[in-house]
């Protein structure tokens, strides 16, 4: 339960820390102080975060962040349902894809760590600042901003691998191309049905990273509200000063 909860402790600390260098020197603490605990704090909350994420039902059964069929592939199905029979045929393809997709985004969730990791090392003290004095999703906002294109980077393998591992790849291609089968000229005039081809892996990556992003700002969100326990010394240090 305490990893659990690692990711909100960085986010304590922006709600009770002051807002400025002079501030920050009457409170007894330097500047090294200050970004080693935040770095701290991050480092343990973004194990935490993927940790949380990266179990079974992490994704499937959140439905902040369930990964479903993209929005146009989902509405074309659904209007070949009209064929008679199709519904039938489609709708077992459709739900082992949103299964699969949210397994192997859950498979895949435990490597963000590292890569949050080397964001966290490169913090300076004008960043620390700039998250303490920032609005409740800062800390979400530095990280998104720094992670996200390595993230990309990294997570886009790891989830082709994912995906592969859990069989979405071959879920989401057997329903496009049963949904596919559907489409001849009759059902593109009387229903409109066009032809699906999306990329598996690059939605899967997004969707997976937005849920992930998704969930850490949830936390800081809440933590401004719900301060939990001290748990490193730059906290307990903190709390001292403030009580």
């Amino acid at each position: 339960m305490i990893r659990q909860r690692l990711i909100p402790f960085l986010m304590l600390i922006f709600s009770i820390l002051p807002s400025s260098c002079e501030q920050l020197q009457e409170l007894g603490l330097t500047n090294e102080e200050i970004v080693g605990g935040l770095k701290e704090a991050l480092n343990l909350g973004a194990q935490s975060a993927g940790a949380r994420l990266g179990v079974t039902d992490g994704y499937l059964l959140d439905e902040t962040i369930k990964i479903l069929l993209p929005a146009d592939a989902k509405a074309m199905i659904e209007k070949a349902y009209a064929i008679t029979g199709a519904e039938i045929i489609l709708k077992p393809y459709l739900e082992s894809v949103v299964e699969k997709m949210n397994r192997g985004a859950e498979k895949a969730a435990t490597k963000a760590a590292p890569i949050f990791a080397n964001a966290i090392t490169s913090m300076s003290f004008s960043d620390a600042m700039n998250i303490l004095k920032g609005d409740d999703t800062a800390a979400t906002g530095y990280l998104r901003k720094t992670t996200y294109d390595p993230l990309k980077t990294e997570f886009a393998p790891k989830i082709d691998s994912a995906m592969d591992e859990v069989g979405a790849a071959s879920a989401w291609n057997a329903l496009f191309t049963k949904y596919n089968s559907f489409v001849i000229p009759s059902t593109q005039l009387l229903f409109g049905l066009e032809t699906i081809n999306p990329n598996l892996g690059e939605y899967a990556t997004e969707k997976a990273l937005n849920g992930l992003f998704l969930k850490v700002a949830d936390e800081e969100k809440l933590i401004r509200t719900d301060p939990v326990k001290r748990t490193t010394d730059l906290l307990k240090k903190v709390f001292k000063e403030q009580d």
